[in-house]
């Protein structure tokens, strides 16, 4: 990508709707409090032993863990093994398709896939 291409793509990532990337990267990060509310109802909502077990062990916010740095650098800052870089490009391209919602899906797919670790 040329330079342009790359302002645009992130003029895009902060300004539409789809996105909503602009108050993650904001020094407060406005955003960030209601997307890790909401992670942690899907929790809740779909991983109930994962969401018992943060619980059991006191663990004030599970999604506090891994989700703030999946949502702010989109995936591309984690230090599980099994996220490759052709996941990370495939989360990369379901994200720019659909939208913020990708990333609760795949955030929740990676908790599944280690629910019995």
């Amino acid at each position: 990508m040329h330079e342009e291409e790359v302002f645009w793509m992130l003029n895009a990532l902060c300004d539409e709707h789809k996105y909503k990337m602009q108050n993650l990267w904001k020094p407060t990060m406005p955003e960030m409090k209601l997307r890790l509310f909401q992670m942690e109802h899907l929790i809740e909502r779909h991983l109930s032993k994962i969401s018992h077990h943060f619980q059991s062990h006191q663990i004030l916010s599970a999604s506090m863990f891994y989700a703030q740095i999946w949502f702010k650098t989109l995936f591309t800052k984690t230090e599980i093994p099994m996220i490759s870089n052709e996941i990370i490009f495939r989360i990369w391209d379901c994200f720019f398709y659909q939208g913020f919602i990708v990333l609760f899906k795949f955030g929740l797919a990676i908790l599944k896939y280690n629910e019995t670790q």
